[in-house]
């Protein structure tokens, strides 16, 4: 057998039992903990407009939503799009979130005979539907863990290190906000990982292109490259990087030419090639042609974006240096803040193979693109948002070179250890704060800021007039919702309110107190959890 049959063959063979033993304790592991720390709380605003799209599309058959209830929700095109020429309502958000919603939905049609829009619930059906929505999130996380240590292992990481990475990117990341919130970010994150997996078992296999897997790889990087685009239609600016990628790695550049026309040149390419390059090429038009369909669909026109009638996202794309410089600076959206890992994958990028580098510069490119497009946003922050959510889909790839720096042997026989436990102790004490930030509800740090400005659509910190409030909510939250939480407890003063002391009325005081205790805290599915929520704030709070 030639070497490079064997190394597609390789590609194939199962993975070894202690691999695979190692991989069944870290997702009994996760699953057990974060079954353990779900959220009492629903994800509100983008999901609940979504998974309302998900119910109609359940109950009727149709994904538009009726226009007395699309009306209800935000400013005019802030989540539904109205057809120029039906005049329907659709969700301006992709059609792929609206399926991925479908199977706890789904659960709940078959076991309750109904399915209720979110705000006639009452609040055992909240607790049902949010029992749901959070076990199909640990479900999904525990493929996105699956796909990420065997990734690793692609990578030559060794099962514990592989391990201990899955481990480091869920708990001593942001990301473990957003596998808690039942939002599409998981999703996101799960498709793009999925994708790269798929990229790297081709990479392996690119010597032998006409194979069976090779082909299948390919085809799959690309159908789950498809469906992210379908989730969110900017990533379908990362198909030039992934195609240009698939056709450098099985040498269409180097196909020799043996015909020129004027100035023109045709390749001819290897019959062994043609069946990959033509799938590939297929997908890909595939989905193009699925996204041109329902944009005109939904949108009237094969290339409306669906942000054209919310005012404040009209002109899309406005570049300053406050999205490229905040990525990394603003101290609730930096990536250094939020995703330390980061310094490990750096350090761990001469650990990787060499053989493995250029998918991963692959990876790097697209992550890099998407940060060049989210930065240009009018919209970069995100808000109302937890860290850079908008880069979150492509950080535990891009941190991979992490797994292979802990597969290694260190000269400090501790050394391990003592980085694993360091990176997860100020994970647990700052952003992922079991109290300040697990503890709190999602939008805890915004809807106390919103309590010192009398906007009713407020969109900004510098709404708020006075200056060292203005500054005080520019904290990373978990400081904000610790003073909150240390507020309610009538441990200390909250310092905004305190701030303003001498600005405002006896009422005016008063009014702001009772608002900042009507901010969610408690924020656990199980009674008693980390001074859980009393059944009058679950009420009030849904």
């Amino acid at each position: 057998m030639s070497a490079e049959v064997r190394g597609a063959a390789a590609t194939v063979e199962p993975a070894p039992p202690r691999a695979t033993r190692t991989l069944v304790w870290l997702l009994f592991a996760v699953a057990s903990f974060l079954l353990l720390t779900m959220p009492r709380f629903i994800y509100i605003g983008d999901p609940v407009t979504i998974r309302m799209t998900t119910i109609r599309l359940l109950t009727t058959g149709r994904i538009s939503v009726p226009a007395e209830v699309a009306r209800q929700f935000g400013a005019p095109g802030q989540y539904f799009f109205e057809h120029p020429t039906t005049h329907r309502f659709y969700s301006k958000y992709g059609v792929m979130n609206t399926l991925l919603y479908a199977p706890p939905l789904l659960v709940e049609q078959l076991t309750q005979g109904e399915l209720t829009p979110f705000d006639q619930l009452d609040d055992d059906g909240r607790a049902y539907r949010c029992l749901l929505l959070n076990c199909w999130n640990i479900l999904v996380v525990l493929v996105l863990a699956t796909c990420l240590y065997r990734t690793a292992l692609l990578l030559e990481a060794r099962p514990r290190g592989a391990a201990l990475f899955v481990i480091l990117v869920f708990f001593g990341t942001f990301l473990w906000h957003y596998i808690r919130a039942q939002t599409v970010e998981v999703f996101q994150v799960t498709l793009f990982s999925l994708m790269f997996y798929h990229l790297v078992r081709f990479s392996q296999a690119n010597r032998s292109a006409a194979s069976g897997a090779a082909v299948r790889d390919a085809v799959l990087a690309v159908v789950f490259l498809g469906m992210l685009s379908l989730a969110k239609l900017v990533f379908f600016a990362l198909f030039p990087l992934v195609l240009g990628y698939l056709l450098v790695e099985i040498g269409l550049p180097q196909f020799t030419v043996l015909r020129r026309l004027g100035w023109r040149s045709i390749p001819v390419v290897s019959r062994r090639h043609a069946r990959l390059i033509a799938m590939i090429g297929l997908t890909t038009l595939g989905t193009l042609a699925l996204i041109l369909y329902l944009n005109w669909h939904r949108f009237g026109s094969p290339f409306s974006t669906g942000y054209q009638q919310f005012a404040r996202e009209k002109t899309l794309f406005q570049p300053s240096l406050d999205g490229f410089l905040g990525y990394w600076i603003d101290p609730q959206k930096s990536l250094l803040i939020y995703c330390p890992v980061l310094v490990l994958a750096l350090i761990g990028l001469w650990r990787l193979p060499p053989q493995r580098r250029a998918v991963y510069l692959c990876a790097g490119g697209c992550f890099f693109a998407l940060y060049l497009l989210s930065a240009s946003f009018v919209n970069w922050r995100g808000d109302w948002c937890y860290g850079p959510r908008y880069l979150l889909f492509g950080l535990p790839v891009l941190c991979l070179p992490a797994a292979c720096l802990l597969s290694q042997n260190w000269r400090l026989p501790a050394g391990k250890p003592i980085v694993v436990c360091g990176l997860l102790a100020v994970s647990f004490a700052s952003f992922n704060s079991p109290l300040s930030i697990h503890g709190a509800g999602f939008f805890s740090a915004f809807q106390a800021r919103k309590c010192f400005t009398s906007y009713e659509d407020e969109r900004a910190v510098a709404d708020i007039a006075n200056d060292e409030v203005r500054a005080y909510f520019y904290q990373p939250h978990w400081r904000i919702n610790r003073d909150l939480r240390r507020f309610r407890l009538e441990i200390s003063p909250f310092p905004p309110l305190e701030m303003q002391r001498g600005q405002l009325s006896a009422g005016e005081y008063q009014a702001i107190a009772e608002s900042l205790n009507m901010v969610p805290l408690g924020n656990f599915y199980w009674p008693g959890q980390l001074a859980g929520p009393s059944p009058e704030e679950v009420s009030r709070n849904p």
